[in-house]
């Protein structure tokens, strides 16, 4: 039996995941940089030890919508792209939840209605004793995007 490790969190109602290898760490929210002509779902730049990292709104990427940051908002700092050509991106979140071990039997495929799944960003749907976690694949969401940094 074979399982996965996902760092889980909230956005909106909704409960996601993206695998724990692609996340390299989790941050309060901190003051954004705006960027003149950014994409809309780009919310700027934060500095994490030296290096600029661009800050999506998750909320806005997947639900059209954004808030803004919340008390409870963090930031999930990814690992995105290939290995040598990988680079670090935010994803401003609600909040982080944990770290849940999911076994592959309770994970299903993308749903028939969203196509074949090669090119969607939605990986998975576990079922959990919490509901549904939506699992996503942390390259395909950014696959085709330019965001600079």
């Amino acid at each position: 039996m074979t399982s996965v490790q996902n760092v889980i969190f909230q956005v909106a109602e909704g409960r996601y995941g993206v695998a724990v290898d692609s996340v390299r760490e989790v941050l309060e929210t901190r003051r954004i940089a705006k960027i003149p002509g950014a994409a809309p779902n780009v919310l700027g730049v934060i500095n994490v030890r030296g290096m600029a990292v661009p800050i999506i709104d998750l909320r806005k990427k997947l639900y059209g919508v954004s808030v803004g940051a919340t008390d409870s908002s963090e930031i999930l700092v990814l690992e995105v792209g290939d290995f040598g050509h990988a680079r670090s991106v935010g994803l401003l979140v609600d909040s982080v939840l944990g770290v849940e071990l999911h076994d592959e039997t309770a994970i299903d495929e993308v749903p028939w209605v969203m196509g074949d799944g090669r090119d969607s960003m939605v990986e998975g749907i576990c079922k959990t004793a919490a509901g549904f976690t939506i699992l996503l694949n942390a390259n395909q969401m950014f696959a085709g995007e330019n965001f600079g940094a």
